[in-house]
């Protein structure tokens, strides 16, 4: 009588190599659900982070990413790759305006780490976001969801 996971096999065949083969099933089981985790994990850029729509939602007190319209502050719609102080209808801080150069994830990141620090004078009234991660979560929801700028 052979014992394999606690239950008692009356076949005499059961030796050692049956053993693996009744481990087999076990072990690829396993092997896959270590498959998915590495699969799902592929998939959490900071853009689809269960919690960053919820990062977002403190920007979107006073910005649209939906549409062009402004609000208290502009629009954040395809503000990747975007220059500086140019939303339509928007009336930028001189700060603001006089910044040049485009919207890089670099420059986002910055920006969003210390608006003031950024761009001195800035009329963002932002104390800056200290997580890295979720600096990087917000610039990567606005690159995916917000699109070109509609004009």
């Amino acid at each position: 009588m052979v014992t394999i996971f606690g239950f008692r096999h009356a076949n005499p065949r059961c030796d050692r190599e049956n053993r693996l083969l009744a481990i087999a099933p076990i072990a690829a089981l396993l092997l896959g659900c270590i498959a998915l985790v590495d699969e799902n994990a592929a998939r959490a850029t900071p853009a689809n982070r269960p919690d960053a729509k919820v990062l977002y939602a403190r920007c979107a007190a006073c910005h649209a990413v939906d549409s062009n319209r402004n609000m208290t502050g502009p629009t954040l719609r395809g503000v990747v790759g975007r220059a500086p102080g140019i939303a339509a209808g928007f009336n930028y801080s001189p700060a603001m305006r006089k910044l040049g150069g485009k919207w890089t994830r670099e420059r986002l990141d910055a920006f969003l780490a210390a608006p003031q620090k950024f761009a001195p004078g800035t009329r963002m009234a932002f104390s800056g976001l200290k997580k890295a991660e979720d600096r990087a979560a917000i610039i990567a929801f606005l690159a995916s969801s917000s699109g070109p700028a509609r004009k």
